[in-house]
């Protein structure tokens, strides 16, 4: 397979970031006490797969079938169809993922908004919160159908943007990227442009158990701006919360199956 082929292999950008963020944590670790093996480390691992892999091979098909029929519902109501729109297409490839990037993160700020604010939602969002030591594979430790959430918010303005493949792929990567570096154990905090970018050092306190503001803080995903903003940014300065979690989950079950079900059997 050449280069410009795995590049564009999803799987290998993914392999590539991990490496990196992986040799980034034990070269300049932010906490110096935090070990790379830790305490349901496997179950993690177990999570990565779920929602990297499996939820793609299982889900991808639900997913068509809920776009086609979306598409179709739309053209019966005598409206154009998103995807033919092809707003982004014509324009040059940096403005295309510019254009993706900060609009796709406002809508995901505000899905991850939702998801802390409505009490189903958050039930299945509580998975993530579940993390008690923070490393970039805890990124990965959330329920499968937050993807199907993100996915319905995201599926109209994504196709009505219309931006190509490559500018797809470079701004997925770059999510993927500040995703990944956001739950690390490395003090990033990105100098004068942590009003733009979101960092390790300000998603952690988006963990803490402490529920600051009405629902919490510091929603963003990619970019910090939209939580400075909207006033939900919170960032003191040479402090780190005194625990990451949520309340009551001492009592919050501990393996993978117990946790998969939990939000669908909790009344």
């Amino acid at each position: 397979m050449e280069l410009g082929e795995l590049l564009h292999n999803w799987y290998f950008r993914f392999v590539i970031i991990g490496l990196f963020v992986t040799v980034m944590e034990r070269i300049t670790p932010w906490r110096k006490n935090q070990n790379l093996i830790r305490p349901l480390l496997a179950q993690d691992i177990g999570w990565l797969v779920v929602n990297i892999y499996l939820f793609g091979l299982v889900a991808g098909p639900l997913v068509d079938i809920i776009d086609g029929g979306f598409d179709r519902l739309l053209e019966t109501m005598g409206v154009v169809c998103p995807r033919y729109c092809n707003l982004l297409s014509a324009l040059p490839l940096v403005v295309q993922v510019l254009v993706i990037l900060v609009f796709l993160d406002f809508v995901e700020w505000g899905v991850h908004n939702l998801l802390h604010r409505v009490s189903f939602l958050w039930k299945f969002h509580r998975v993530h919160h579940s993390i008690s030591i923070m490393d970039w594979i805890g990124n990965f430790r959330f329920h499968p159908l937050e993807l199907l959430f993100y996915h319905l918010f995201k599926y109209v303005p994504g196709v009505l943007l219309g931006a190509s493949s490559e500018a797809v792929m470079i701004s997925g990567t770059f999510a993927l990227l500040i995703g990944c570096l956001n739950h690390a154990n490395l003090k990033i905090s990105w100098g004068p442009f942590k009003y733009v970018l979101n960092s390790p050092v300000m998603h952690l306190w988006h963990h803490d158990a402490r529920v600051r503001g009405s629902a919490g803080v510091n929603f963003g995903v990619v970019f910090s701006s939209w939580d400075y903003l909207f006033g939900t940014a919170f960032m003191p300065k040479s402090e780190v919360p005194d625990r990451i979690g949520f309340e009551g989950d001492e009592v919050y079950p501990r393996s993978f199956a117990r946790r998969l079900l939990v939000p669908l059997l909790d009344k």
